[in-house]
């Protein structure tokens, strides 16, 4: 594999993970996690997920696509998004 072709593989993977990352930061985070909470709380569990994962793909230029899409995230926040679906 040439250098160009991992680095693109590393960032690519990096990416497809990069919202589960922001997510799991949250539910670790005391103070961010009763944030979260008690904006999912006034707004709605859609609202509050979807505006954050609007604000990652923004902040770090990420386009969406659902072939590379992460599908088994780690982030319960996230999980819990799709079992209430």
């Amino acid at each position: 594999m040439e250098l160009t072709e991992f680095t693109d593989k590393v960032v690519t993977q990096f990416a497809n993970a990069i919202t589960d990352k922001v997510f799991s930061m949250v539910q670790n985070d005391p103070e961010l996690l009763r944030e979260y909470q008690r904006l999912v709380s006034n707004r709605g569990i859609d609202t509050v997920n979807r505006h954050i994962g609007r604000i990652v793909k923004m902040h770090f230029h990420l386009k969406d696509d659902n072939r590379k899409r992460n599908w088994n995230p780690r982030s319960g926040l996230i999980r819990s998004h799709q079992i209430l679906k």
